[in-house]
């Protein structure tokens, strides 16, 4: 075989096998992995260096900046485990669905939160709406399509349109942030994710 056939029929065997990923994947096939995986991992690693200066600030006030950059450094890229187990063990967000219309409607609105948040979140329908039943569950948020004034519990509760318009998805995605932050600095220094003695490593500069 010549070099010009193999080099042809490499560029097939390429174009055929590129083609076959985007069936797979683009297709929904997979309900496109790649985006979903870019969206999870960026939603958790864009913030990993903000939550961890606060939260090191928290416990470390008397540290100076350059310790608390370093100490960023450290964990993110020294520590083998900690991008795993960030992304496997990173906080779930307890979401209850509320409708004044029938159940499907509610298994709409919660597929459309599934494609638009298919990581870390976990929304369930609730038909009957009390205190008591939402409080059990733990909620973290309440997406209702009708006012709740008069329920009286401690958990965020949130408006959204009958067909989750795009405001609300911008707004939502806001709200899941900020829950998702206070949960995941709650997480970072509770030994969920091993320990490393990240000052001791740190080397020191002497004072002059």
């Amino acid at each position: 075989m010549t070099e010009s056939a193999k080099t042809n029929m490499q560029l097939k065997l390429m174009n055929g096998f590129t083609f076959y990923q985007k069936l797979i994947f683009k297709g929904g096939l997979l309900n496109d992995v790649p985006l979903q995986f870019k969206q999870r991992t960026l939603f958790i690693i864009n913030r990993l260096p903000e939550i961890i200066q606060r939260t090191f600030k928290k416990y470390f006030p008397h540290e100076d900046e350059w310790m608390a950059n370093y100490f960023i450094y450290i964990i993110i890229t020294h520590w083998d485990t900690f991008i795993p187990n960030m992304l496997k063990k990173a906080p779930i967000i307890h979401v209850g669905i509320v409708v004044e219309t029938d159940l499907e409607h509610a298994l709409y609105l919660k597929n459309k939160l599934a494609y638009y948040y298919p990581f870390n979140l976990d929304a369930m329908l609730i038909p009957d709406i009390t205190t008591e039943r939402i409080d059990n569950k733990k909620l973290d948020i309440i997406l209702t399509t009708f006012p709740l004034h008069e329920l009286s519990t401690t958990t965020k509760i949130i408006s959204i349109n009958h067909a989750l318009s795009k405001q609300n998805v911008n707004d939502l995605y806001s709200s899941f942030g900020i829950f998702f932050e206070k949960k995941l600095e709650e997480k970072l220094f509770s030994g969920e994710f091993g320990n490393i003695s990240i000052l001791d490593e740190a080397p020191r500069i002497p004072i002059k």
